[in-house]
C-alpha cells in the first residue's frame, strides 16, 4: 500500500497529543492551553468555531497569568485579519514535514529511555531546552522515546493515530554538521517502525534553512503548516 499523506486536522491533533500541554480547556469555540512554562507550541490559544470571541480568549489567558498568543491553523482566515487589526505580530512560520516511516529508518547504536535521562537532560540543556520542556516530555501518554546518540545528540518522539512525531532534536555544537542530525532522525523513524507508526514528522521553523534542507533531503515533504501572532 502507498503512503497517504496525513490530512491536517490529525496532524494538528498529533502535535497536541505528543507535544502535551498540562491541560487544554474547551471555552466558547476556543482551545485554551495551559503551557507551564513549556513554550508557545503548548501555551498558544486555537480557534475551533469561526464566531469565537478573542476577547474570551485573551481573558482566558491572563486568568492563568500567560502572555497572549495564538496559533493560526488552517481554515481561519478571519482569525488572522482579526488579530492583525489588533497589533499581534507574526511569529514562527512552521511547516509540517513528513515521509513514510520505512522511507528513513535505519538502526543505529542508540541510548532509549522513557522519559529524559540524566544525559540526555544536559544534551537538551545545552541547547536551552530546559527543565519545563523536559516537563512537556513527562506528561505525554502516549506512546514515547527519549534516543541519543554517543551522548552527543538527542531527539523526543511520540505517536499518535499511527504518526510519530519527533520534538527537541538536538545535536551538541561540536559535533554539529556530521551527520548526528540525519541518524537521530533514522533512529526515531526504526522505532516507529517497531511501534507501527507509518508516518513520521517534524515541525520545522521556515525561517531555519539548514533544518529544512536536511529534512527535504531525507525525503521528507511539507504536509502542513501554521504560525503564531503574538500581542508583544
Amino acid at each position: 500500500m502507498s503512503w497517504i499523506k496525513p490530512d491536517i486536522e490529525t496532524l494538528y491533533d498529533t502535535i497536541d497529543a505528543t507535544w502535551a500541554p498540562f491541560e487544554i480547556q474547551t471555552l466558547n469555540g476556543w482551545q485554551i492551553r495551559e503551557g507551564r512554562g513549556g513554550g508557545k507550541r503548548v501555551s498558544a490559544a486555537t480557534q475551533t468555531e469561526s464566531n469565537a470571541i478573542i476577547e474570551e480568549a485573551e481573558s482566558a489567558m491572563t486568568a492563568l497569568g500567560q502572555q497572549h498568543i495564538f496559533m493560526i491553523r488552517a481554515g481561519f482566515p478571519t482569525l488572522e485579519i482579526q488579530l492583525a487589526r489588533r497589533q499581534y505580530s507574526i511569529m514562527d512560520a512552521t511547516l509540517i514535514m513528513a515521509c513514510e516511516t520505512s522511507k528513513i529508518a535505519a538502526k543505529h547504536p542508540v541510548d532509549v529511555s522513557q522519559d529524559p535521562s540524566k544525559t540526555q537532560a544536559e544534551i537538551w540543556g545545552a541547547g536551552g531546552i530546559g527543565q519545563e520542556r523536559l516537563d512537556v516530555m513527562r506528561r505525554v501518554r502516549v506512546p514515547k522515546t527519549c534516543i541519543s546518540i554517543q551522548n552527543k545528540a538527542a531527539a523526543f518522539a511520540a505517536i499518535h493515530q499511527g504518526i510519530c512525531m519527533v520534538h527537541c532534536v538536538e545535536v551538541i555544537e561540536s559535533m554539529r554538521r556530521q551527520g548526528l542530525g540525519k541518524q537521530i532522525m533514522q533512529a526515531v523513524a526504526e522505532w516507529a517502525a517497531q511501534n507501527k507508526a507509518h508516518t513520521v514528522c517534524i515541525l520545522v521553523v521556515a525561517a531555519n534553512h539548514g533544518a529544512k534542507t536536511m529534512y527535504e533531503k531525507m525525503g521528507l515533504v511539507e504536509v502542513g503548516k501554521y504560525h503564531y501572532r503574538i500581542k508583544r
